[in-house]
């Protein structure tokens, strides 16, 4: 998800990007925050590994979404991870929109 508070118009600010000649690099983690307005969501639904278990990393704390779960992976509000996780891996998947 973009914090729109500091992209308003991400789509646009990519388009710009690739008119100007700039290739894009999408990082995705694999932790939802506790913070994060899904992260009961996926809680109470068993997306994440380990039971939901939390570990602290460099941007918060929170848990791993588990990719093995064909419900965590369509659920829409993961938003980009849907189409990753019907049809490659989380790193091919990655690698083919980096160069979109």
């Amino acid at each position: 998800m973009w914090d729109t508070s500091l992209y308003p118009n991400a789509t646009q600010m990519i388009e710009q990007f690739h008119s100007l000649g700039v290739r894009v690099i999408l990082w995705v983690t694999s932790m939802i925050n506790t913070d994060s307005p899904n992260y009961q969501y996926g809680l109470d639904n068993n997306y994440y590994l380990n039971k939901g278990r939390t570990i602290k990393w460099w941007l918060g704390e929170g848990s791993f979404l588990d990719y093995t779960n064909p419900n965590a992976c369509i659920d829409p509000r993961w938003g980009l991870l849907v189409p990753c996780c019907r049809s490659e891996s989380k790193s091919q998947c990655l690698q083919r929109v980096a160069l979109q």
